[in-house]
């Protein structure tokens, strides 16, 4: 039922004083009482109701029919004043009205009677009378307590109609029942309602109902919602608040950075808050998605299949999904914790921003390429410009292998001069890349470009000290190729130069990094070589005095 036909049948049920009852029923989460309570406000500021008297129930945890007639008195208003919620005032006026409708002097006189000593229960039976002509809501059915059975409430709605001329509503979620108490209901379902509601909105509604419409971005979140397709009130809410942070948070960078923290984020709060659903994605599954595993044909089961179609449906429109990446597994820490990591969340951003930045430059590199590939016209002046123009443009994003393939086009075409140029120029901007120079051309036999490299791969050699090597591998756990492949380089001698030329603390840092070689089960050769010969130098400095002896001695030397 849409929920416009459900606000109008609640407008009428509203406006009249005959005696009647109204279920309203559906999931958890869908605004069965959001809408109830605005249907209510409007009436209020709007059209006349039939009943001038009110009172809000919830039944969680309520165990005893007793309970719940005491908790009625209590929450009574008037519908009409400005005051929606019960509070000391309201129950103040209650007690007043109570002990106007006994009279005062005998009202006065139960209470002060020393014979009397059921006073208090007199005065609980009394409350329950004055609950005539008036409109009760009960929300929560589900959630009542074990002590209060199901037919007991039934019991009570049905006498408050009939005997006390009132009109009550009951608001139950769907499935939440032991299967007795839900067989219960179903039996007594046509005999207690008069009106049966079954509250069904589409995603559309929920999200009008959950999101305000006077925020920037609130088009977007409800774009996304929709289209999971969530009818959980809370569900959307949380997504809204979570959305509002992410967008303070991001505010400086891209638009397309901002866009895909909102759709992972309102995917994965989906997930993460309906971990019990089977129609909903398994959390852990989405944020360890492997699209490998997915491509390798290897068996799944029929649940993941399912879930794998949402995933693509939702992400990539019917197209490929690949998985999460770091910045979207940060995203997930913030709906975990209901808190982002400001320090973190930037820097995955800063990230991602890079990276896109890369992916930009690079496709109008290939691009450059397509003039190359994708014709057979005598455009060789138009391929050469291309390729020059946006290999420049994109030097840093272009792999060896690339330029390689790229000289090779220019030396075939007889631009020898550009291709020159484009090798100096390569090499010049990424000089200080030392992986990119350290590993052979093996894929390319042009003498100027292996010639370039291997330059620079000497020069960047000859340019880093042993000394600079050593201090910037101190407090590390690992160290790159090119640090052992210096320390390796080293004789004994050298170690005992560099030994005997430093003076504070950081000699003893220094002695544990080159030593520390020792202790790996499994190193190589170049980084036996090192501890080999820097304990070899150590020993040499422990036999120039007594002194020496004692301080390398110190060190297990």
């Amino acid at each position: 039922m849409s929920i416009e036909i459900i606000r109008e049948q609640t407008r009428n049920f509203l406006k009249t004083k005959t005696p009647e009852i109204l279920s309203i029923r559906g999931s958890w989460g869908a605004g069965k009482t959001f809408t109830w309570n605005n249907v209510l406000k409007e009436k209020k500021s709007n059209l006349p109701i039939g009943l001038d008297r009110y009172a809000y129930v919830s039944l969680f945890g309520c165990n005893s029919l007793h309970d719940l007639k005491l908790t009625i008195f209590a929450n009574v208003i008037n519908i009409k004043s400005n005051n929606h919620q019960a509070n000391i005032d309201t129950f103040k006026k209650s007690i007043q009205d109570l002990g106007s409708s006994w009279g005062g002097k005998a009202f006065r006189f139960f209470q002060s009677h020393p014979l009397l000593k059921n006073f208090q229960s007199a005065i609980e039976t009394a409350s329950f009378l004055t609950l005539k002509e008036m409109i009760i809501c009960f929300d929560d059915l589900k959630r009542k307590g074990d002590g209060l059975k199901v037919r007991e409430v039934l019991g009570l709605v049905l006498w408050l109609k009939e005997q006390h001329n009132c009109k009550v509503v009951v608001i139950s979620n769907d499935k939440l029942l032991c299967e007795s108490e839900e067989k219960e209901l179903k039996t007594y379902r046509e005999k207690v309602f008069d009106i049966d509601i079954f509250f069904d909105p589409t995603p559309e509604d929920c999200s009008e109902i959950a999101i305000p419409s006077n925020c920037d971005f609130s088009i977007k979140i409800k774009n996304y919602t929709n289209k999971i397709g969530i009818k959980n009130i809370r569900t959307i809410k949380r997504i809204f608040e979570l959305s509002k942070k992410l967008q303070l948070l991001l505010e400086e960078f891209e638009e397309n950075i901002v866009n895909q923290a909102l759709e992972t984020m309102a995917f994965l709060t989906w997930c993460y808050l309906h971990k019990d659903s089977e129609e909903v994605p398994c959390y852990d599954y989405v944020k360890n998605f492997s699209s490998s595993r997915v491509l390798s044909g290897e068996a799944q089961k029929e649940q993941e299949k399912i879930w794998n179609r949402l995933l693509v449906n939702y992400f990539r429109s019917g197209y490929f999904f690949p998985g999460l990446d770091d910045f979207d597994l940060e995203v997930a820490k913030g709906i975990e914790n209901r808190y982002f990591d400001e320090n973190n969340l930037l820097k995955e951003a800063q990230i991602l921003h890079a990276k896109l930045l890369q992916e930009n430059l690079r496709s109008g590199y290939h691009e450059a390429w397509s003039k190359f590939y994708y014709t057979f016209e005598q455009n060789d002046k138009e391929v050469l410009d291309a390729l020059y123009r946006s290999s420049k443009e994109n030097v840093k994003y272009i792999s060896p292998s690339e330029l390689a393939k790229t000289i090779q086009v220019f030396r075939t075409l007889r631009d020898d001069l550009r291709a020159d140029e484009l090798i100096k120029f390569y090499v010049n901007e990424r000089k200080d890349e030392r992986v990119l120079f350290k590993n052979p051309l093996g894929y390319t036999d042009d003498e100027i470009l292996i010639q370039e490299f291997n330059l620079v791969n000497e020069n960047l050699k000859a340019a880093r000290q042993p000394e600079e090597v050593i201090h910037s591998l101190v407090g590390k756990n690992g160290w790159r190729p090119e640090d052992i492949e210096i320390l390796s380089s080293l004789k004994a001698d050298d170690f005992y130069q560099i030994f005997m030329n430093q003076n504070g603390e950081h000699l003893l840092e220094w002695i544990e990094v080159c030593l520390q070689f020792e202790k790996i089960s499994n190193a190589s050769e170049e980084q036996k070589i090192i501890s080999k010969n820097a304990r070899e130098a150590l020993v040499r400095i422990g036999t120039q005095s007594q002194l020496n002896s004692l301080r390398v001695k110190a060190i297990n030397i």
